[in-house]
């Protein structure tokens, strides 16, 4: 667990020396030298080659624990997006050198200047006990004891019906919070944005981070963060390092105006996803069962899909609208018709397996549907199947949407959108958004480039998958525009 051969000693304390000092580790006299990158623990007595590494970004905590000795917690890095426990037992001659230590690697660990009094931290931690699957509550009581350690303050409140987290939001004094952090799946983060969208002073509300504890049996946005389990999310919040998130802001003629941080989906996948909800109990599991009767019983839908391409460079900053609430949209009429788009605009009409428009990679942990997604770079991923993908072919992709392979298949349309128009003809279809059954008619998105921020690790994959890597496969691509222009699309 601790780096006992640095990759080169030399190399890692290359970094300025910002504090150095005689401990003890386990009876036995080292030097420790800390850096803004680094920790290195040099024995006394023996080789220099016996020291010990530690990376700061791995750092949670640094605490006492009595007399002259502190303690310090890192979260190491292991395979993959594993990480474990890593506590480091120290020992100083005096009271004030462990108290001198301890002002130095507090605010260190939390990305603040070493010495600084340590900044206010306080966040609202808003947890759904009947989630996913229900072990929100646990998660919150062990992420608790890592956020005492950092240092962190925490209040928190537990929901019991639906929207409510959203009321919350809309009457939350702002200026008492440093971020709010969600502990359930992806549809209580759905409710905390609407709802901080909904207040007179969104564009100050939007300015507060939020984060997610993943408890879900999805959790699409703690796998588009590199943040899939307890430790990695925990990390990347306490360090408070955050991205700017694009949302899509949805209307449908009888529901008002949401957003959606994850994706606006029709067809197969809403199938999916919503018809699992009764095997919630098995995990992520549950979108296994389900899509195998899916694919065993396929459905084909009637419609038209409609996308205006995004236009690389061109991102404009977000107004409000002339009434002064909300953001001004650009695309969206209350009155749009797909009748009535002229070019740039492309049009499809037909039967369809699915739409889906994605603001984020991954619509679970193992659902990498928009490999080529980001949280900001100003665009919505569509991806649209055909009628005319052979049933075979629709079970080997669902296989490959884990890996992103699906995208290959020149069955598959992918396309980056400044907006988008589902029109369902079929009175049997789904339409989902985030997670959550919408009404079963025309929808309309738009994206709102850079409009929220969330506590993100700063080595997070994203995009998964390079723009370079986008390669026609049985249709043109615009290579300058990453934008596949679909065979029988009809631009109006």
């Amino acid at each position: 667990l601790l780096a006992r051969k640095p990759p080169a000693l030399a190399m890692a304390g290359a970094a300025a020396i910002i504090h150095t000092g005689k401990v003890a580790y386990k009876g036995h006299p080292y030097n420790l030298r800390a850096s803004k990158e680094d920790l290195l623990l040099i024995p006394v007595a023996r080789k220099a080659s016996n020291a010990l590494f530690w990376n700061v970004h791995d750092a949670v905590g640094a605490y006492s624990i009595g007399d002259n000795r502190f303690e310090m917690l890192f979260f190491t890095a292991q395979s993959g997006l594993k990480r474990t426990k890593t506590t480091v037992q120290l020992t100083c001659d005096s009271l004030a050198e462990k108290e001198e230590w301890l002002s130095v690697l507090r605010p260190l660990f939390i990305n603040a200047e070493p010495r600084a009094p340590m900044p206010r931290r306080r966040l609202l931690v808003v947890i759904n006990p009947f989630g996913g699957t229900k072990n929100a509550p646990r998660v919150f009581k062990e992420a608790l004891v890592y956020f005492d350690k950092a240092g962190v303050q925490i209040d928190h409140v537990e929901t019991d019906r639906a929207g409510h987290a959203r009321e919350m939001m809309r009457t939350l004094v702002l200026p008492e919070y440093d971020g709010i952090v969600t502990v359930s799946g992806d549809g209580l983060l759905h409710e905390v944005i609407n709802g901080l969208m909904s207040r007179p002073d969104w564009q100050t509300a939007m300015a507060m981070p939020v984060g997610i504890l993943p408890a879900g049996s999805g959790n699409g946005m703690a796998g588009s963060l590199d943040t899939p389990n307890v430790l990695t999310a925990v990390l990347a919040i306490i360090k408070f390092k955050t991205r700017k998130l694009d949302l899509i802001a949805c209307k449908q003629p009888s529901t008002a105006l949401m957003f959606s941080h994850m994706e606006v989906i029709w067809g197969l996948i809403a199938d999916i996803d919503l018809e699992s909800d009764k095997y919630r109990w098995a995990g992520p599991t549950r979108f296994d069962l389900s899509g195998l009767a899916r694919v065993l019983s396929l459905r084909k839908y009637s419609g038209r899909v409609a996308y205006l391409p995004a236009v690389p460079g061109q991102i404009s900053p977000i107004e409000s609208n002339d009434l002064g609430s909300g953001p001004k949209l650009r695309h969206m009429t209350p009155d749009i018709s797909i009748d009535h788009l002229t070019a740039p605009w492309v049009v499809l009409d037909g039967r369809f397996i699915m739409a889906i428009a994605c603001n984020i990679p991954y619509q679970a942990t193992n659902c990498l549907l928009a490999p080529f997604s980001d949280l900001c770079d100003g665009c919505i991923d569509l991806v649209i199947i055909r009628e005319d993908m052979p049933t075979h072919k629709v079970a080997s992709m669902l296989l490959s949407i884990e890996s992103g392979d699906h995208v290959t298949s020149p069955h598959v349309l992918y396309v980056k959108v400044s907006a988008f128009v589902i029109e369902p003809r079929d009175a049997r279809g789904i339409i989902d958004i985030d997670g959550e059954a919408a009404v079963n008619e025309k929808v309309v998105g738009e994206v709102l480039p850079s409009i929220a921020n969330i506590f993100c690790p700063v080595d997070a994959r994203l995009p998964p998958r390079p723009l370079s890597q986008l390669r026609p496969v049985g249709n043109t691509v615009g290579a300058a525009a990453a934008v596949v222009k679909p065979t029988r699309a009809s631009e109006v």
